[in-house]
């Protein structure tokens, strides 16, 4: 029995489909990306594109579309490059075209030159978790979405698409599972937060986050800015996924964690979202010589001190430290 042949549009829909289920946001992303090089490529629209035109597309057919778009934000390109990667994988796993698209690869992404965005230190985050607590609308809400994006490292755009049947509780701990910008994502949170986000819960409704929108979320943004008087920072609601991935990495001290935390595929998004505190030089030869057992030969109050000089989110990393320590009856 002869398989039916799907038409190019009907795959690239049923490729748009797929990526709904998991992200509306991301899948609208597509295919604004896909009709856009279309448009551009062939002058045809989703409807009229065929397997042909796709079999044709190579390295010189790709790299002069990208050259194309040379004077949109380096982001925007990058976008792009990933979309129609990711489309052409597509096609290539489903049978629809035979060519070797192993040129993919040899598309570089561009520097990623955006704008710097604040890190938010803890007691930052705090304030900004008080003050959502007192908007007009749908409060609480607001805070348990920052809280979330503070645990979890989540875009705004997957937050908002998360639904109840994401969260799996277990003995110690829920996994949330999900897939966004980055690929598939897991993530584990306390029974404390999840409880938090339980009095959220209505009846039939999917999404966690229902009925709030991102203009929703940055009008939210703004305002508590002006509020706290932060408007000389460059705090945004990404400014929690960057508090997120450094607190990973304050608390393990491990790279690959701070990164698989914040759901990178490149390292050097990783080394951008790492803000530590400058302390000038800082080479191990040049911050000097100490005696590393100076902390055990000062007075108790004096070393209470050089702790309360300390950035809050280290302290917070040494409260942590003690309470878990004081359970296991080690102090």
């Amino acid at each position: 029995m002869t398989a039916t042949k799907v038409s190019a549009e009907e795959v690239v829909r049923q490729f748009l489909a797929e990526a709904e289920k998991r992200s509306v946001n991301t899948a609208r992303g597509y295919e604004t990306d896909i009709s856009k090089f279309i448009k551009a490529t062939f002058g045809k629209s989703i409807e009229i594109i065929t397997v042909e035109d796709f079999e044709s597309i190579d390295y010189n057919i790709f790299a002069h579309y990208i050259e194309s778009i040379k004077k949109s934000s380096n982001s925007t390109v990058n976008r792009s490059i990933s979309t129609i990667r990711t489309l052409m994988k597509y096609l290539k796993a489903r049978s629809v075209i035979k060519r070797d698209i192993a040129y993919l690869d040899l598309i570089k992404l561009k520097k990623n030159k955006s704008v710097r965005i604040d890190i938010m230190p803890r007691q930052v985050v705090l304030n900004y978790i008080s003050e959502a607590g007192k908007e007009r609308n749908h409060a609480r809400m607001k805070q348990c979405l920052i809280i979330l994006a503070v645990d979890t490292a989540l875009r705004l755009e997957d937050l908002l698409e998360i639904e109840w049947s994401q969260f799996s509780p277990r003995e110690d701990d829920v996994v949330m599972r999900g897939y966004g910008k980055g690929g598939d994502w897991l993530e584990k949170i306390n029974y404390n937060v999840y409880e938090q986000l339980l009095e959220l819960k209505v009846e039939g409704q999917r999404k966690v986050f229902a009925p709030l929108s991102e203009k929703n979320v940055q009008d939210m943004m703004n305002r508590i800015k002006k509020n706290l008087d932060y408007q000389e920072s460059s705090y945004s609601f990404h400014s929690f996924k960057k508090a997120a991935v450094t607190f990973t990495y304050r608390i393990t001290g491990d790279f690959l964690e701070a990164m698989k935390k914040g759901k990178h595929a490149n390292p050097e998004t990783t080394m951008i979202y790492l803000e530590e505190e400058n302390y000038g030089a800082t080479g191990m030869f040049s911050l000097g010589e100490f005696d590393s057992e100076t902390y055990k030969n000062i007075a108790h109050e004096d070393l209470l001190k050089v702790i309360g000089e300390m950035n809050k989110d280290t302290i917070h990393l040494l409260n942590i430290k003690a309470t878990r320590m004081k359970e296991k009856g080690l102090i």
